[in-house]
C-alpha cells in the first residue's frame, strides 16, 4: 500500500481541492482507499481515479463498500459521478468493463470470456493472454483459437475451452445478461483435451449443460497450468533442483 499511503498524503494537502479520498481500516492499518476529484471545466461531476486494497482482505468486501461509501459522499455533494453517467456510452465500454472485472475480482468472483472463430487473432498475443489473466478471467470459451493465443493462454493460467460440434453463443442462446455459469467435471485430475459440462444458469431459473472441449492439449501445458501458469512452474522446478 506504499503508493496509496503516498497518494492520501498528497491528497490530504489542506490546499488541495483536485483529490477526494476515502480509506478503509482494519487494526489500525489502511487496507483500501477509493480517490476520486472533480472533472476539469464540468461543474457538478467527479471522475474516479483510482481503487485498491490490501491482496490480505480481497474478497470481504472492501472495494465494494468503499465505492458505496463514495458514490453516498458524491449525493451529500449533489454531484454526478462521470464514470456512472457515460458508461452507457460505447466509447466507455472498455472502463465500463474493466470497473466491472475489478468489482468481481474484489468480491472473489471468477469469470469467464465466451468467443466465436479464430479467437484471439492479431498483434500483441502474449498481452492479449496476460491482460486476460489480470482481468481475473479464469476460462475462455468459443469455437476456435488461434494456435499460439490459446497457448499463451495456457501459460497464463487461463483454461482454454472449445465448442463441439455445432455449439456456439447464439445457437446456445448465450446473452451475459442475468446469467451465471458453471464448469463440472475439471474438479479432479485434468487430462489434455478431456471433455468437461458447461453449466447455464438462466434468468428464468432454468439452465442448459452442454459439453466443452478442453484445449490443454498436451501433459505439460497441464502442469503448466496446475501450478498457474508457465512462469510459476519454471520458477518452482528452479526452487526444486
Amino acid at each position: 500500500m506504499t503508493c496509496a499511503l503516498e497518494l492520501i498524503d498528497l491528497a490530504l494537502q489542506p490546499s488541495n481541492k483536485d483529490y477526494q479520498v476515502l480509506v478503509s481500516m482494519k487494526d489500525d492499518k489502511v487496507v483500501g482507499y477509493v480517490c476520486y476529484g472533480p472533472t476539469p471545466m464540468t461543474d457538478g461531476t467527479f471522475d474516479l481515479y483510482w481503487i485498491a486494497s490490501d491482496p490480505k482482505v480481497r474478497g470481504q468486501g472492501v472495494g465494494a463498500a468503499l465505492i458505496s461509501a463514495m458514490e453516498g459522499d458524491l449525493r451529500r455533494r449533489k454531484a454526478r459521478l462521470i464514470r456512472v453517467e457515460t458508461s452507457a456510452m460505447e466509447a466507455y465500454g472498455p472502463t465500463r468493463g474493466f470497473y466491472q472485472a475489478m468489482r468481481y475480482i474484489e468480491e472473489g468472483t471468477p469469470t469467464m470470456i465466451f468467443g466465436g472463430e479464430e479467437y484471439g487473432t492479431g498483434s500483441s498475443r502474449d498481452w492479449a493472454a496476460k491482460g486476460t489473466q489480470l482481468l481475473g478471467v479464469k476460462a475462455v470459451i468459443c469455437r476456435s483459437f488461434e494456435r499460439i493465443h490459446r497457448s499463451n493462454l495456457v501459460g497464463m493460467g487461463v483454461l482454454p475451452l472449445q465448442f463441439i460440434g455445432n455449439d456456439s453463443v447464439e445457437s446456445l442462446g448465450i446473452t451475459g445478461k442475468g446469467e451465471t455459469y458453471d464448469l463440472k467435471g475439471l474438479e479432479g485430475e485434468i487430462k489434455p483435451q478431456q471433455q468437461a459440462t458447461l453449466v447455464i444458469h438462466r434468468a428464468d431459473g432454468s439452465k442448459k449443460e452442454v459439453q466443452v472441449l478442453l484445449r490443454i492439449d498436451t501433459p505439460i501445458e497441464v502442469d503448466y497450468y496446475k501450478h498457474g501458469g508457465i512462469l510459476p512452474f519454471v520458477l518452482r522446478q528452479l526452487l526444486a533442483a
